[in-house]
């Protein structure tokens, strides 16, 4: 009898646990649904690199520890993540790609952790964000050779100079 009875308390903690846990998931994903992306279908650019990583997660620029649950980007997933003419395509296994589009870049970086994953110093790259409702975002890769990950910063600075230039140029026409 006793043993039923604690087996039913364990039962019953573990199911409130996960209910928990499952209604929390589905909570952060509504909330998270404004910050959806351009999917690649509709515009894709000329594919300029092309690197085989680990896509670890999405946050908020400034919580590194706080997962966003965007679709396509809400779970860690090996991915290639491509440089295109138009932006950065991001394609998890198992999800649909993401096309974050040249004039939302706005850096990239190196990292050492995020939620869920803390490597070596800069062993992450992180590339930095705007989401369609205004929100800074910051997405972090796990590209695991160093001369990959130099290679693919050295490619997002390139796309985000024109894009900085030209906001830079657009803001002194608008004092004018």
């Amino acid at each position: 009898m006793d043993k039923v009875f604690g087996a039913a308390i364990v039962i019953a903690l573990i199911s409130t646990a996960l209910t928990l846990m499952a209604l929390s998931w589905r909570r952060r994903r509504r909330r998270d649904l404004a910050l959806v992306m351009m999917f690649p279908d509709k515009a894709r650019g000329a594919r300029v690199l092309s690197v085989e990583c680990l896509y670890v997660a999405t946050t908020p620029r400034e919580q590194p520890l706080e997962r966003l649950a965007i679709p396509g980007l809400a779970f860690r997933a090996k991915a290639t993540v491509s440089i295109e003419t138009n932006g950065v395509l991001i394609e998890p296994a198992g999800e649909h790609a993401t096309l974050i589009e040249h004039a939302r870049l706005r850096g990239v970086r190196s990292a050492n952790a995020t939620i869920d994953r803390s490597v070596g110093v800069g062993s992450l790259t992180a590339i930095d964000w705007q989401a369609d409702s205004g929100d800074e975002i910051t997405s972090f890769f796990r590209i695991p050779r160093r001369i990959d990950r130099t290679v693919f910063e050295d490619a997002v600075r390139e796309l985000l100079e024109p894009s900085t230039t030209s906001r830079s140029t657009n803001t002194k026409e608008s004092a004018q």
